[in-house]
């Protein structure tokens, strides 16, 4: 690889291979795709979480349904 051509520090892609390769600070970079990949999974973990805090009860909410 050339040493001036850039490419994504997680996937490694090329810039020429991707839509658009976004820098960051200390010449780090990330494509499009990865970001799109990032954006998913924290998306499941809002979701996760979501369903854990409806999930949980009150004492006096399990009270009542054992009773």
């Amino acid at each position: 690889m050339e040493k001036n051509k850039k490419c994504c520090s997680f996937c490694n892609r090329e810039e020429d291979k991707v839509q658009q390769l976004i820098v960051g600070p200390n010449g780090l970079f990330i494509c499009d795709e990865c970001i799109e990949i990032c954006r998913d999974m924290l998306d499941d973990l809002k979701k996760s979480e979501r369903k854990e805090e409806l999930s949980l009860l009150e004492p006096e909410a399990i009270k009542a349904e054992l009773d």
